[in-house]
């Protein structure tokens, strides 16, 4: 016999120690003890699209570095304010952190060219070769170590060269960075789950069926994508909302809601 069948979580009924929205904790009023053979679904799932196409902390810096002579390379971070970006206006963004380098460094002139047909940008500097960082390239790079919240999955620069050029064009601008979101718990997750960046406690695959400022909802519920929670003792649940790269989404402060939904394991997929 369980004893309980759903139980509704909202972000908003989060302990006061929690992290945000998107790491949360939440006590429940009693303490729950789970009989063998218990399974957990997933459903009424609805969170706000309130992430940008650019946010701190997850892809609002790129590296780029400039020959201005022999054996004289210069590294620099541009950065790019957090929002909802066009071709058109990440084109402008990235001329605009470029140049305010180059103005008082004397590095030449940067020209961001959209080019909307292609969905693609071109830079150009009007003096020096230059060449943006591929997140492969970090560690041979002086005082990078690792890549930081970087651009290159937006602007696809994938591509390793050990050349500089007057002119770079990135790959197939990715304006849509998050296109799953994985719902992570690690006191309900059993590491029967994996994910391609190895994290073993995703409970939910939610994908983002909305746009900006819309609502994604999720009620489907499949009876073999269970969490085998057997035996388990609830009190305190903990939760996470993360894209694929493991990075917590920023909902700005904006709530969410799912429940919880119980249901014998039927024998015959326990043996």
């Amino acid at each position: 016999m369980l004893p309980i069948k759903k139980i509704y979580i909202d972000s908003r009924f989060q302990t006061s120690d929690s992290t945000s929205q998107t790491d949360f904790k939440i006590d429940l009023p009693s303490t729950l003890y789970l009989p063998d053979n218990t399974g957990l679904l997933i459903t009424d799932i609805s969170i706000p699209v309130s992430w940008y196409t650019i946010d701190s902390g997850r892809n609002n810096l790129f590296y780029f570095g400039v020959a201005v002579g022999i054996g004289n390379q210069q590294v620099f971070t541009g950065s790019i304010a957090p929002g909802n970006y066009t071709i058109t206006t990440l084109a402008s963004a990235m001329s605009d952190a470029m140049n305010s380098k180059s103005t008082s460094l004397a590095i030449g002139v940067f020209t961001v060219t959209p080019y909307i047909a292609q969905n693609k940008i071109t830079i150009t500097n009007s003096l020096y070769p230059f060449k943006l960082y591929t997140d492969e390239e970090f560690p041979g790079i002086a005082n990078f170590t690792a890549p930081s919240n970087s651009m290159n999955r937006v602007l696809q620069n994938i591509t390793v060269s050990n050349s500089m050029s007057l002119s770079f064009t990135s790959g197939f601008l990715d304006l849509h960075p998050i296109r799953n979101l994985y719902l992570v718990s690690p006191n309900l997750g059993t590491f029967d789950t994996l994910n391609v960046t190895g994290e073993m406690n995703v409970i939910k695959k939610i994908p983002v069926n909305a746009n900006y400022n819309e609502i994604v909802y999720d009620q489907v519920v499949l009876s073999y994508d269970y969490v085998d929670v057997s035996k388990q003792t609830m009190k305190r649940l903990e939760f996470q909302l993360k894209d694929i790269y493991g990075s917590v989404i920023d909902l700005k402060g904006d709530h969410w809601s799912f429940s919880l939904l119980f249901a014998k394991i039927p024998e015959h997929h326990g043996h």
